[in-house]
């Protein structure tokens, strides 16, 4: 308990589950490959796995350059037997390895949520990503969420030598659902049944896509966020977000900015495809949006960066993403963990903003009361005899205060009268808001 293991390896995998190796959680660990110890020769000692290179022929594999950092791995026959299911990948530290990050082939129940996975997929002849699920089994009927891939943070993966299928560089995603369908490779899982679940995820300057699902049916790319992704050069132009060759897939409140002169989005082959209240900015104009989509828009984010040590894709208080999405039923929480909904719809991208910004501020005098409005040590608040009706007996209803640029500083519970400690504060101006939706101000000298 509390401890971090590191998983340093040069094989073929770091971590690896198989053998219908089920109700497993992988929980903490960081696993790291080769990449950071070696120089920028390595693509040129990578592409000498094929004889010639331009050709891709005669290939000589060697795990050094695809080793895969924790896999959750199918049986070769490609029947259901022996598969795994039931499997957690938490809080996991997953870099620098040749092959993919978090690969998944043939599971079902998947969970993969909090882990921080980047710099994958360089050097592997296998088209690998960040973190990436493959033809999933029906290990029951179930037509819920079954695969679950949240909170996830995914970048600078990419796909530095050409696939072997094809002789093409292909690739290199944050995210991708692959193959629900198991149309390929003579899969004899049939098509998955279960839906999957990809929210609250930050990906950031990966060579391929940030998310997006391929071959498959019943995904959901909900309250993401995809910024610069696409890096790969000309072979490389589909977008940020988006779905090929899939049926049922929705893509709601994900904030995409793209590349100057690439495509935000791409719209192939799709059927029962709901594409809506996303935010675009940069890169070509969307080639699929929705009546509620903003287009050619700031989300003005914190500090937006593909430099992982300084990026802070947080809501400005400003941002024409706050309160601007829809309520998603299978989703009550952001990046943090913090409730989905703080104003009065859910806020587009990862984070929902606790920020307030002080010209929406309209006080409710007749509901709210602070005394003295121009206070030293403590202010006085009092809920009206009618608001106190509204809270469940016994309660309280919650009071947030907020400092002039938006940001939260203190909450208390409060039923009727409470006095509230203010001594600790800056001098300023400070907003006061309930959970009944009751709004005032104070001064703190």
């Amino acid at each position: 308990p509390n401890e971090s293991p590191i998983v340093e390896f040069s094989a073929w995998n770091g971590i690896e589950l198989t053998d219908g190796a089920s109700y497993i959680e992988i929980n903490g660990f960081e696993v790291k490959g080769f990449r950071g110890t070696l120089d920028n020769r390595t693509v040129a000692a990578a592409e000498r796995q094929y004889a010639t290179y331009s050709t891709c022929s005669t290939l000589t594999l060697n795990a050094l350059y695809n080793g895969n950092g924790i896999v959750v791995k199918d049986v070769s026959n490609k029947t259901i037997l022996d598969n795994s299911h039931h499997i957690k990948i938490v809080n996991c530290k997953v870099h620098d390895c040749g092959g993919g990050g978090i690969q998944v082939s043939g599971g079902d129940y998947i969970t993969i949520e909090d882990n921080e996975v980047y710099n994958n997929a360089w050097y592997s002849v296998y088209a690998n990503s960040g973190i990436s699920i493959y033809q999933p089994y029906n290990s029951d009927a179930v037509t819920g969420y079954k695969i679950i891939i949240q909170r996830n943070k995914s970048y600078s993966n990419d796909s530095k030598v050409k696939w072997q299928v094809g002789c093409k560089y292909s690739d290199g995603n944050g995210i991708i659902i692959d193959d629900t369908r198991n149309g390929q490779n003579t899969s004899s899982y049939g098509v998955y049944l279960g839906k999957t679940l990809v929210a609250n995820n930050i990906t950031f300057n990966n060579g391929g896509s940030g998310i997006h699902a391929f071959a498959s049916n019943n995904v959901d790319i909900v309250f993401n966020v995809s910024y610069q992704n696409g890096q790969r050069t000309a072979t490389y132009n589909d977008g940020g977000i988006y779905a090929n060759t899939t049926t049922n897939v929705q893509i709601l409140n994900n904030i995409i900015v793209g590349i100057a002169g690439k495509n935000v989005n791409s719209n192939f082959s799709n059927t029962a495809h709901t594409v809506n209240y996303n935010l675009f900015f940069q890169g070509n104009n969307p080639s699929v949006s929705g009546a509620n989509d903003l287009k050619a828009t700031n989300p003005l984010f914190i500090n937006p960066s593909t430099d992982p040590s300084v990026a802070d894709f947080r809501l400005s208080s400003n941002s024409p993403a706050v309160n601007t999405g829809i309520n998603f039923a299978g989703v009550t929480t952001d990046f943090t963990g913090a409730a989905r909904l703080f104003g009065a719809a859910p806020d587009r991208g990862a984070y929902e903003s606790t920020l307030v910004p002080i010209k929406d501020v309209v006080e409710n005098l007749n509901t709210l009361t602070v005394k003295p409005s121009i206070a030293q040590d403590f202010v006085h608040i009092v809920l009206n005899d009618a608001r106190i009706h509204l809270l469940p007996s016994g309660s309280g209803s919650t009071i947030s205060i907020f400092n002039i640029s938006g940001q939260k500083v203190m909450a208390a519970k409060a039923h009727g009268e409470y006095r509230l400690d203010i001594s600790t504060l800056p001098s300023g101006l400070y907003i006061i808001r309930t959970s009944t939706g009751d709004v005032a101000r104070f001064v703190k000298q």
